[in-house]
This record gives structure tokens, C-alpha cells and sequence, in this order.
């Protein structure tokens, strides 16, 4: 099974930055890679980690290994089902009735 997580440590990236952080990662042994909020930050990572396999400090051959993993596991999966606008809406208003019943405000 592939190894994914938000492997995004704060002192890691504080130290490093997020393009090393994430070239560490991947040589560490992560398959993917979640990086979130930000596209900047999602182009330096894949940027880090295709000059780490231009530079040979990367094997394209360790890319290839999560990509067999990350293949294996999307053959597992189910099919999605097909978006709903009014499923999308019955969901929300659900969770904002649990909130509500919770007393809890998003931010405050």
C-alpha cells in the first residue's frame, strides 16, 4: 500500500522550506505528498522533486515504485458516485443542524 500523508511537519518546512521538505519526504519514503491552500506551494514541491530527479538525487525508478503503489490502491477503489447538488445541500444543512445543536461557530 502506498505511504500518503500530510507529511508537511512545521519545523520541517520552517527549516527547509517546502520544496525541500518535500524532496525529503519523498526520500524518506512518502508516495504522496498533501499539500494544501496553496498552488505556489504544490508547484515548488513537484518542482523540488523533479530537479531531485534530474540531479540524481532521486532515483526515477523510487518514483516509479509510488506509482505502482498509488496505481495498486486506485484499483481497489470503488468507482465514485456521481455529484449530487442536492445531496451536496441535504449534507450541509445536516451539519450545520449538528452545529447548531452544538452551539459551535466556525472561527470563534
Amino acid at each position: 500500500m502506498p505511504l500518503i500523508s500530510n507529511f508537511q511537519p512545521f519545523l520541517t518546512v520552517l527549516n527547509y522550506g517546502i520544496g525541500e521538505a518535500c524532496k525529503r519526504a519523498v526520500q524518506a519514503g512518502e508516495d504522496m505528498l498533501a499539500i494544501c491552500a496553496d498552488a505556489d506551494n504544490i508547484r515548488a514541491g513537484f518542482n523540488a522533486v523533479l530537479e531531485a530527479v534530474k540531479n540524481n538525487e532521486l532515483l526515477e525508478s523510487r518514483i516509479d515504485e509510488s506509482l505502482i503503489r498509488i496505481a495498486r490502491l486506485k484499483n481497489l477503489l470503488e468507482k465514485p458516485i456521481p455529484f449530487s447538488s442536492e445531496r451536496l445541500q441535504f449534507l450541509s444543512d445536516e451539519i450545520a443542524r449538528l452545529n447548531e445543536k452544538l452551539n459551535y461557530n466556525y472561527g470563534g
